[in-house]
C-alpha cells in the first residue's frame, strides 16, 4: 500500500512538473500602456526604430520588451527598410512582433540570406504557428533591454525611412503590415494542437 502511494505522489509530481513546464507567463502591463515584444529571429542584428524614435540595436536571437503608450506606431529596421508595421495599440496589453532576414525562406534558426534589410512580422494569438513560435522565445531567446541610444547619424536616415513609409502608405502595390487591437497576447504557453 505504502509502494503505491508513493508511485501516485511521483506521478503527480511528474504531471505537475511537465503541465508547469508548458506555462509561460509574460509582462502584460497594468498601468495603461503598452508591452510589445520585439523578437530578432533572423541571422544578424537590426537597429529596431518606432517611427524616428530608436529602440534598441537587437542581435540575433534576442528579444527586448518595449513599452510604450497606447495608440499607433511605425517601426521599422535601419539600412534599408524593407517594410514597415503599424500598430495601433490598447492600454494594458501585449503584443509580438518579429524581424526575419530579408529573402530568408524559413526563421528562427534556419539558415536566411545575410541581406541589409529585414522583414518586419507580426505574431496573430489566433495562429497556432505564432503560439508556438512565441512559446520557444521566451524559452530560448535571451530577453534585452532597449537601450534608446541615439546615434550621430539618426538624423538623416530617420528622415528617408519616414520618406520611404510615405511613399509606401501612398502605393497599394507596397505592403505596410498592420498590427491590430486584438492581436494581444495574454501569456507564453506552450500551444496544444486541437
Amino acid at each position: 500500500m505504502k509502494i503505491i502511494g508513493v508511485f501516485l505522489f511521483f506521478c503527480a509530481f511528474l504531471f505537475s512538473t511537465e503541465l508547469n513546464a508548458q506555462k509561460q507567463s509574460i509582462e502584460i502591463p497594468t498601468d495603461g500602456t503598452v508591452n510589445v515584444y520585439i523578437v530578432n529571429g533572423s541571422t544578424r542584428k537590426f537597429d529596431i526604430y518606432d517611427a524616428e524614435k530608436r529602440i534598441t540595436n537587437l542581435k540575433a536571437g534576442y528579444y527586448t520588451i518595449y513599452n510604450v503608450q497606447p495608440g499607433e506606431h511605425i517601426f521599422w529596421t535601419a539600412e534599408n527598410p524593407v517594410n514597415f508595421l503599424k500598430g495601433n495599440f490598447e492600454g494594458n496589453s501585449t503584443y509580438v512582433v518579429a524581424l526575419e532576414a530579408q529573402d530568408s525562406a524559413l526563421m528562427f534558426g534556419v539558415v536566411g540570406a545575410l541581406t541589409a534589410g529585414a522583414k518586419m512580422m507580426v505574431f496573430n494569438p489566433n495562429e497556432f504557428r505564432d503560439k508556438k513560435l512565441f512559446y520557444q522565445v521566451v524559452k530560448r531567446f535571451k530577453k534585452v533591454d532597449a537601450d534608446g541610444v541615439i546615434l550621430e547619424n539618426d538624423k538623416e536616415m530617420v528622415k528617408k525611412a519616414m520618406e520611404k513609409y510615405q511613399k509606401f502608405s501612398n502605393d497599394k502595390e507596397k505592403k505596410i503590415l498592420v498590427v491590430t487591437p486584438d492581436m494581444k497576447f495574454f501569456d507564453a504557453d506552450k500551444p496544444v494542437k486541437n
